[in-house]
């Protein structure tokens, strides 16, 4: 739920859409007129974005234009966009604008408003991760050293699809369904089956369990990734390597490659070619 404190719109004469190939019109341009304005006031203006999942991830972009050549250089109307209320987030504004401090660290976006539209800068906050109330804030300023206005065209707000925070190879989302936390690697095998588990996420398959449903001494999901199902036999050999499927299993050796004895170690195997 999106509230607008402060302001005073909507302006439908107000501002510019941005220019073709600015950062602006990619996120706008056919879902939002950005000829227009969410307020136009000398009033501080509050977004407020409430009802948002703190187990979720997401981004905010904003653009703010009035659409006059003549505020720009000395007559700029610098506008000043701060974010709160989240645990976390990453400043992602356009390059070109300003990466302030008010109370988090780049908590702040300040661009020139008064004539946004030919560069369409934006300021765009990115990986936002709502505190427990699933609320946070953008609160927009202007300089108060220059007679201006405070303006707000277009915002948008999404859900992240894969977050990946602690940039493990694993989507937040799947670590917290199949484990309820991010405590686990990608290279970890959690359910101890034999397989990792950013293989067990590429192959859709539970890293959290290990069954064996036919007692047959091998897990289910690690004859599902190797052997495509779990109809073959323990003492078969797939590949054809004179190694039998449960001796590769204990060996960690792929069933569906031809394995040749380590002839420095005559208790290892060695992976050679693969079966025709």
């Amino acid at each position: 739920t999106l509230t607008v404190t402060g302001g005073d719109g909507p302006i439908e004469s107000q501002g510019a859409h941005p220019a073709a190939g600015t950062d602006a019109h990619g996120v706008f341009d056919g879902k939002v007129d950005g000829a227009s304005t969410l307020s136009y006031s000398t009033a501080d203006l509050a977004l407020t974005l409430n009802g948002l999942d703190p187990a979720l991830r997401y981004e905010l972009v904003l653009y703010c234009d009035r659409g006059r050549s003549a505020y720009s250089g000395a007559d700029s109307r610098w506008h000043y966009g701060t974010l709160s209320g989240a645990d976390s987030f990453a400043n992602a504004s356009t390059a070109g604008t300003d990466r302030l401090t008010t109370v988090t660290a780049n908590d702040t976006t300040k661009y020139n408003a008064g004539y946004n539209n030919p560069a369409g800068y934006v300021a765009r906050y990115t990986e936002i991760a709502p505190g427990a109330d699933g609320e946070v804030r953008l609160t927009l300023k202007r300089d108060v050293g220059l007679k201006c206005y405070t303006y707000a065209n277009a915002l948008m707000l999404r859900a992240l699809d894969n977050v990946d925070t602690d940039a493990d190879g694993l989507p937040d989302d799947w670590e917290r369904a199949v484990f309820g936390h991010l405590g686990h690697g990608a290279c970890d095998d959690v359910d101890g089956d034999g397989l990792t588990n950013a293989q067990e996420f590429e192959a859709g398959l539970d890293a959290a369990r290990n069954v064996d449903t036919d007692s047959d001494g091998m897990p289910d999901d690690w004859e599902r990734y190797y052997l495509g199902g779990t109809a073959a036999a323990p003492q078969a050999d797939s590949d054809g390597d004179a190694v039998t499927n449960a001796e590769e299993f204990m060996a960690g050796t792929d069933p569906g490659r031809r394995d040749q004895p380590d002839p420095n170690n005559l208790n290892a195997l060695i992976v050679a070619e693969p079966a025709e």
